[in-house]
């Protein structure tokens, strides 16, 4: 779904784009891409952010978690 999602985004200037497909590439789909969509807990979601937070810096956590939420 996550690809299919991002396909129809227009509204972002090509490296808005980029950006965006480095995260899901990177961040998203490492961690939810093997699950259906409807199967992903609001516990799971959490414990991502925690996850990312301890290893990243938090406008890439707050990045990577708006791209997640607009893809749900």
């Amino acid at each position: 779904w996550a690809w299919t999602w991002f396909g129809t985004t227009t509204d972002l200037r090509e490296s808005g784009r980029e950006r965006n497909r480095s995260y899901l590439r990177t961040h998203i789909i490492p961690a939810f891409g093997h699950r259906a969509i409807g199967s992903i807990e609001p516990a799971e979601v959490e414990a991502w952010v925690r996850e990312l937070d301890a290893r990243r810096k938090p406008a890439t956590v707050r990045l990577a978690y708006g791209i997640f939420s607009r893809l749900m």
